[in-house]
């Protein structure tokens, strides 16, 4: 048997890579949640904001994601009756510390793209914060980040 036919007949690779497309679609997921939360915090999302979204995606997580996504996910987001807390605190089990602090970190960018970060947004963001275990101190140099990139 050659190598190539062991390799992906083994089906590891397979495997490997359905789980690392299901957990990119979870930060995803969790990411357009988050910023459409925060974005909504201040009673609309128009559509620059939803452009922004899909730019500060890519930006904090150098993937690619269609505005088919982004609305869709908004939608669902602004349907939910749930709290974005309570959507973050299910899926904050499967998610990395760095992930918890990309979604954190594109959510102040959503909130600060009219450079204005109201007391809705940030406690919009402090309540997902909350839901992920994201404490006060990683919280602030995440908020501080955003505020001053460089």
């Amino acid at each position: 048997m050659s190598f190539w036919k062991f390799f992906l007949g083994s089906g590891r690779h397979e495997k490997r890579e359905k789980k690392e497309l299901a957990h990119l679609d979870l930060v995803q997921d969790a990411m357009v949640k988050t910023m459409a939360a925060v974005a909504y915090a201040d009673g609309n999302v128009d559509n620059d904001e939803i452009k922004r979204m899909g730019q500060i995606y890519n930006k904090v997580t150098g993937n690619h994601v269609e505005s088919s996504a982004i609305k869709a996910g908004i939608q669902v987001a602004l349907q939910n009756k749930k709290p974005i807390e309570s959507i973050l605190s299910r899926m904050s089990r499967d998610l990395e510390p760095t992930d918890k602090a990309n979604i954190i970190h594109a959510g102040a960018l959503i909130a600060l793209a009219n450079d204005v970060f109201d007391d809705s947004e940030h406690s919009t963001l402090r309540k997902a914060a909350d839901a992920m275990s994201v404490g006060p101190e990683s919280f602030k140099r995440i908020i501080d980040r955003a505020k001053n990139p460089d």
